[in-house]
């Protein structure tokens, strides 16, 4: 293993070890939040995508983290294999899982080389991981691999390096933070501590891109859209459950936004949803 990768390994592993809770839990008992929310709009985003177009159940969550949606789609039955190259996150996965009495297979490795025999799974999902890596297609071309021919591709892909609701979200948090520094006088490199503080790069490739990346693969899109239409903002704890209240009352309008594959979702929405059918 390179430096990087074991670096990245490190970084990873912090990472969920310091993680708040709401986070590392698998179910999302409260959503009175922003991210209790956006992940339940995702389960059944989701769960409509794999019932639908998924050959079978077999499914295989890639860069899983602590596995989130492999929890939810194995509580409906789903077969579950988890693959992340962070036993942190894995660990956290696997307590969540014995908790509530599911059954899953757990698996350290990377993503651009899976120890899984060709034409396995029937379904693959990667959330939150591609974009992460300058060049994707030796990670596509690996999870096309593992796919079985008629096997249904899927993946969530932040954007935080485009234009959408987020940037508006990001200049909100900045200037919270900028404000709560000037009261609580602390003004040393206080620009760079208000700016948002994630240890992790972020490539800026386009959904086009990635569709061209997919079919060259051997994936069929179906559909490559723009997901959640409201940012996340820094609130005092007291009115986050406004927040999500008014989130609440616009449900709809969320379904929809997910749902109508548009320029206007691909531009607006915090992250990308893509999927697609394995050619045969």
């Amino acid at each position: 293993m390179d430096n990087n990768r074991e670096e990245l390994k490190n970084k990873w592993n912090k990472f969920w070890g310091e993680a708040d809770k709401i986070i590392l839990e698998g179910e999302t008992k409260n959503n009175n939040s922003w991210y209790a929310l956006s992940w339940e709009m995702g389960y059944e985003y989701w769960k409509e995508v794999f019932d639908k177009y998924s050959p079978g159940k077999k499914m295989l969550e890639v860069g899983a983290g602590v596995a989130k949606i492999s929890y939810y789609i194995a509580g409906l039955g789903y077969d579950c294999t988890m693959l992340d190259n962070s036993s942190k996150a894995l660990d956290v996965a696997k307590a969540n899982f014995n908790n509530a009495g599911l059954k899953g297979t757990f698996v350290i490795g990377n993503a651009e080389g899976m120890p899984f025999e060709s034409n396995t799974f029937d379904l693959l999902y990667s959330g939150g991981l591609l974009n992460y890596f300058d060049d994707v297609h030796p990670f596509i071309e690996e999870m096309s691999r593992v796919l079985k021919p008629g096997g249904l591709f899927s993946a969530t892909i932040i954007t935080s390096k485009k234009f959408s609701c987020q940037t508006l979200g990001d200049i909100q948090i900045f200037l919270s933070r900028l404000l709560m520094n000037i009261i609580k006088g602390k003004f040393k490199d206080i620009i760079k501590n208000s700016r948002r503080n994630f240890p992790f790069y972020e490539n800026s490739i386009k959904l086009k891109e990635y569709k061209k990346i997919l079919d060259k693969c051997g994936i069929n899109v179906m559909v490559s859209t723009g997901a959640n239409p409201f940012p996340a903002i820094a609130l005092p704890k007291i009115l986050r459950p406004v927040y999500a209240g008014f989130m609440k009352v616009l449900m709809p309008f969320w379904k929809w936004f997910d749902r109508s594959n548009s320029k206007f979702t691909e531009i607006w929405g915090i992250s990308y949803n893509i999927y697609g059918i394995k050619r045969v």
